[in-house]
């Protein structure tokens, strides 16, 4: 069986973004929908030689034991590991996002970019690239609970 698209969405043609620089897109992007922020802030601290290498797992295939970790390893560091899994889980509702994109629309609305002095102009006129104005971009997730809603149900998670 198809799936139909929600009557709540625009046409798949409709792109609120095709006024934007790919550089203001980018930024838009992130700013609705978020990034990969993960940070290891104890990076400096943790190994510099490899100890998952054969000659140090004493096995070909790498395989170190729990044991055999130095304490500075991320792999047992509690904090890092948990910062990584949710950075992780965000991830993949972001992907889960993009992928629902395709099927219904980006499900962006009210798109503008604000010049240096504040004024607001239509997308068609902001961007970065020859007869575009660079400027501040800004938009807005349409009906985010209704969206929410239907992206469960695409993925069965409700």
């Amino acid at each position: 069986e198809g799936h139909t698209l929600p009557a709540s969405h625009p046409p798949l043609n409709s792109d609120p973004l095709s006024g934007l620089s790919p550089s203001q897109r980018h930024s838009l992007l992130a700013g609705l929908y978020g990034y990969w922020g993960f940070y290891d802030g104890a990076a400096d601290e943790r190994p510099a030689e490899p100890y998952t290498s054969p000659a140090a797992a004493g096995n070909e295939f790498s395989d170190v034991g729990e044991e055999d970790f130095p304490d500075e390893a991320w792999q047992v560091d509690a904090v890092y590991v948990n910062h990584f899994l949710d950075a992780g889980e965000k991830l993949v509702r972001r992907g889960q996002e993009a992928m629902f994109g395709v099927f219904v629309g980006l499900g962006i609305e009210n798109v503008t970019v604000s010049n240096h002095g504040g004024e607001e102009m239509e997308e068609s006129a902001g961007g970065e690239e020859e007869g575009q104005v660079s400027g501040q971009v800004s938009g807005q997730i349409r009906d985010p609970n209704q969206r929410l809603h239907d992206r469960l149900q695409m993925f069965h998670l409700a």
